[in-house]
């Protein structure tokens, strides 16, 4: 345990702070390491459309993609001008639909890997929402056979 917090005593917390189990403050540490990854990933964020559309989109509903060990979120936030009972999400195996009916609008989130149509949940409470995915489990393996020269 003494090892993680001399791990994170060491990052350069803006202002430089002293951070113990007292005073640790996740909200530093999530902004922290949000701008570490964009600045180490943000040249392959930028080229990669995918990943690029993780922040946003032409709609206006703007939203956030995690991939955790068993299941994708998709959590964002409605525009003002729409009403929660406006939105309708429709899934695929590797695509979330985002459909306002107020704006006629529909936005297609690209999944990371390919989830269950059974389990599916999605909340909404004061214009944010939530959407977890079972991911699919168990996918058959297939040799692939080598052309060796």
């Amino acid at each position: 345990m003494n090892d993680i917090w001399n791990a994170i005593r060491s990052i350069p917390w803006q202002g430089g702070e002293n951070i113990s189990p007292g005073n640790l403050n996740p909200t530093q540490i999530q902004s922290f390491i949000q701008k570490s990854i964009q600045q180490s990933l943000g040249e392959v964020f930028q080229s990669n459309p995918i990943a690029a559309s993780f922040s946003g989109n032409d709609s206006g509903i703007q939203w956030d993609l995690v991939e955790l060990m068993d299941y994708v979120i998709i959590k964002g936030e409605l525009p003002n001008s729409v009403r929660p009972s406006e939105i309708r999400f429709f899934c695929t195996k590797s695509e979330l639909i985002i459909e306002t009916s107020s704006k006629g609008s529909r936005t297609t989130v690209s999944l990371p890997c390919l989830v269950r149509e059974k389990g599916i949940r999605a909340k909404c409470k004061e214009g944010i929402f939530e959407v977890r995915l079972p991911k699919e489990r168990g996918g058959k393996e297939t040799l692939i056979a080598v052309e060796w020269e």
